[in-house]
């Protein structure tokens, strides 16, 4: 249960104070140890119109069908009339207690005297009774001190004499203030692992902050700080680092405004550290908001990215997965450079809708094409101020959102950065200076492998059509096979599959390499080619050529998934919901998370271009896809989501289950034996009689 209490009223910084003390807090004021402020002659000066309201609020964890909030302010007698509300958060309701006069005039020097004899408080009682199958809001006004000051801006001297106030809750709740000089703080969790999370912290004020955290005993253990940045500029650290692993944990931010002195605390917040195998655990995957941009700029489509964000963070995963397209980085005209401001604000245009989740949730990137991260870009020349749009949206992509980078936890691209980044900004100071685009990790009983089919495409595959501005600055144009995740990332990716011996094993990227059409789009369709699947266009066999065995390829793309175990490919791109199945692998394309049409037109590539003709289940969009992944089964579902009106928000559109593999089972992956997969080895050139006779009519994993 919540309850949200609201100082307000004209003489609001009087209110604050007395509750406060001089420039002190009160938080986490249990039953158990109610707190005294105790302000010995202190005189203060205030200014009434510079400080804004105030909010406290009262959370009771336990939700006891009977629940007793009497918040007990013992003043000294004085001239005041003070007002107790209680209403339907947000209104106030009707003041339910009144007691003296108020007897100054506008303007006066208002004197509080000593206490007088006795301690009875002045107000004390009420009573909410909440259903405790539900949570409910109520408004309580404590201390609204009518009045009028004058309005003049003149501050006003306010003698404060021995006063004596105590605040205390008859309950196992806790009470908590807003602050004093309040500063908004943007913050998004990346990196997560075993024992730690890095934080991306915005301010909206220059500030100085410390961050305070603990696991799940309860005492904050740990703080880093102070650290002192300036408004609308990030700042990267590390939180924990010896938590342990499968765990959940808490940290807020302590701080207080450049100029001030009051020291606040932020919300509390958790995460979870790198989850046991054995264990259950939810992620979630959205793709293609084009936030800023088409798909992603009218007031419908702005409500409802924010509406899908608020069913994932319903979904209380442990990350976030974005497959990209999803920062505004098409440039104005199209074929044009970009300014490193025009950039930033692209990739800030997500973090306010993002901040919604990504205090508690980590995020994961995936590089979508309109990032415009393509090897074949990054030598781009524009007249000054202009940049490649590479070059500035890889700069504003690692300032603002930490993707993994090489470590003990996550695997991944540890090549120096491109030799025309480093010089437009030698010595830049964010992350490690890694690509951050293609990496894995494991969790719980899962494989999570990231690829980037663009970095290393170093050739426009155009095949002589014209798109997305690609052509208009001088790129020389090539084909499908150009489409390439390069030989390292190849490798790299061959490796992590083939020594993980994880459960399940998940692949995602914005697209695969080759594609449908020249523009990457389809899924099993367009898995038979390039490098991919290994075929040319036409049909006939190219992977020996266009891939030799000198330089160390081994096998497409799609078939080193199939003889490694991959259970599902998410991709994004097309603009649809569609999911598929080749060879055993679920091919999930994630729809828009914002199409607020709801129809093919004008977004639905996939189903417009007819790139999904054997979908065993082909939707509309818009939606999130949330995976539970168990030690049993993955259950897959697509979330949608609607405005109000529109449709039934967070119903569950599509839904499919992959169950644990057993030794044999290969096609389809069903959790069963049988002549299926015996077709399956003998079509593949497979066939491993000694382990088919062993499981035969085997049912189960267990």
């Amino acid at each position: 249960m919540m309850k949200s209490l609201r100082l307000s009223g004209l003489c609001l910084a009087l209110a604050v104070v007395i509750i406060l003390g001089i420039g002190g807090t009160v938080s986490n004021v249990s039953a158990a140890d109610p707190v005294q402020i105790i302000l010995n002659d202190a005189n203060m000066t205030l200014t009434h119109t510079t400080i804004g309201d105030r909010d406290a609020t009262y959370t009771d964890p336990t939700l006891q069908e009977d629940i007793n909030l009497p918040l007990h302010y013992k003043l000294n007698d004085g001239e005041w009339n003070i007002l107790w509300n209680v209403g339907t958060f947000p209104d106030p309701g009707t003041p339910i207690l009144t007691t003296g006069p108020l007897g100054n005039n506008a303007g006066d020097i208002l004197t509080i005297g000593a206490v007088g004899q006795g301690d009875s408080p002045l107000i004390s009682g009420g009573v909410v009774t909440p259903d405790s199958s539900t949570q409910i809001s109520v408004a309580w006004d404590p201390l609204h001190i009518e009045g009028t000051f004058q309005d003049s801006g003149d501050p006003y001297t306010i003698d404060f004499s021995n006063v004596i106030t105590t605040l205390s809750v008859d309950g196992p709740g806790t009470i908590s203030l807003s602050p004093l000089s309040p500063v908004s703080f943007n913050i998004l969790l990346g990196r997560p692992t075993d024992n730690s999370v890095t934080a991306n912290i915005i301010s909206d004020q220059d500030v100085q902050f410390y961050i305070a955290y603990r696991d799940s005993s309860g005492d904050y253990t740990g703080e880093i700080g102070p650290f002192a940045v300036n408004a609308d500029e990030p700042v990267e650290k590390v939180i924990g680092g010896g938590f342990p692993a499968n765990s959940e944990n808490f940290y807020h931010i302590r701080y207080k405004q450049a100029g001030t002195t009051e020291w606040n605390e932020g919300p509390e917040y958790s995460f979870h550290t790198q989850k046991a195998r054995g264990s259950t655990f939810t992620f979630t995957i959205i793709s293609d908001s084009h936030l800023g941009q088409y798909g992603g700029q009218t007031a419908d489509e702005y409500a409802l990215y924010t509406q899908t964000l608020q069913n994932v963070g319903d979904d209380h995963p442990d990350f976030h997965i974005d497959l990209g397209d999803t920062f505004a980085m098409d440039p104005s005209p199209l074929g044009t450079g970009m300014t490193e401001a025009e950039a930033d604000a692209a990739y800030l245009i997500e973090r306010p809708y993002l901040k919604s989740i990504s205090h508690s949730v980590p995020i994961y990137l995936a590089i979508g094409n309109h990032e415009n991260e393509e090897g074949w870009n990054f030598d781009d020349v524009f007249t000054a101020p202009d940049k490649s749009l590479a070059i500035v949206g890889l700069k504003a992509r690692l300032k603002y959102f930490p993707n993994p980078i090489p470590d003990d936890f996550y695997t991944g691209n540890a090549d120096a950065l491109p030799a025309q980044f480093l010089a437009a900004y030698p010595g830049f100071p964010f992350g490690e200076a890694y690509h951050e685009d293609y990496y894995a990790w494991e969790w719980g009983d899962a494989l999570f492998v990231v690829l980037d089919p663009y970095h290393y495409s170093m050739t426009w595959p155009s095949e002589g059509n014209a798109y997305g501005g690609e052509g208009q600055d001088g790129e020389v144009g090539g084909d499908r096979w150009d489409w390439t995740l390069g030989i390292e990332q190849y490798l790299w990716f061959k490796n992590v599959l083939e020594t993980s011996d994880a459960t399940y094993k998940f692949v995602f990227s914005h697209h695969v390499t080759g594609g449908s059409t020249v523009y990457g789009r389809g899924g099993i369709d367009a898995a038979p080619y390039f490098e991919w699947g290994g075929k040319n266009a036409d049909g006939s066999w190219g992977w020996d050529t266009k891939r030799p065995a000198s330089e160390g390829w081994d096998v497409p793309i799609h078939q080193l998934m199939v003889a490694n175990g991959v259970n599902v490919y998410f991709h994004g791109h097309d603009h649809i919901y569609a999911r598929e199945e080749l060879d055993g692998i679920v091919y999930l394309e994630c729809p828009k998370p914002d199409d607020a049409g709801y129809d093919w037109e004008p977004y639905g590539y996939g189903y417009n271009e007819n790139l999904y003709p054997n979908a065993i289940s082909i939707l509309q969009n818009s939606g999130h896809i949330r995976v539970v992944v168990s030690p049993n089964n993955v259950k897959m579902d697509y979330v949608r989501s609607y405005l109000p009106g529109d449709g039934t928000n967070g119903v569950i559109a599509d839904s499919v289950t992959i169950v644990k593999p057993c030794q044999g089972d290969f096609a389809p992956s069903d959790g069963d034996v049988d002549g299926l997969d015996l077709a399956w080895q003998i079509a593949h050139s497979e066939l491993d009689l000694s382990v088919f006779a062993a499981n035969f009519g085997r049912t189960t994993c267990s």
